[in-house]
């Protein structure tokens, strides 16, 4: 892997498996998202962020996904 994103896909592997999460779908199984359609994520950024900032400036890095049933 020639890629700015090689380095990581080690570390992001490692913290996959310790949660017990699935890779994304792509190259080096991580997604990018950004836009209005994602505001849900903003709740984990901290306020001083949103303050002066369009959300659709924002992007966000996803790493993983996991199926979790809560026994409904």
């Amino acid at each position: 892997m020639s890629r700015p994103e090689a380095p990581y896909v080690d570390s992001l592997s490692k913290i996959r498996k310790q949660g017990e999460w699935e890779p994304m779908d792509s190259e080096f199984g991580v997604a990018w998202f950004g836009g209005k359609g994602h505001q849900q994520l903003s709740q984990w950024l901290p306020d001083e962020v949103l303050e002066d900032t369009d959300f659709e400036d924002i992007d966000f890095l996803v790493v993983g996904w996991r199926k979790v049933d809560y026994g409904e």
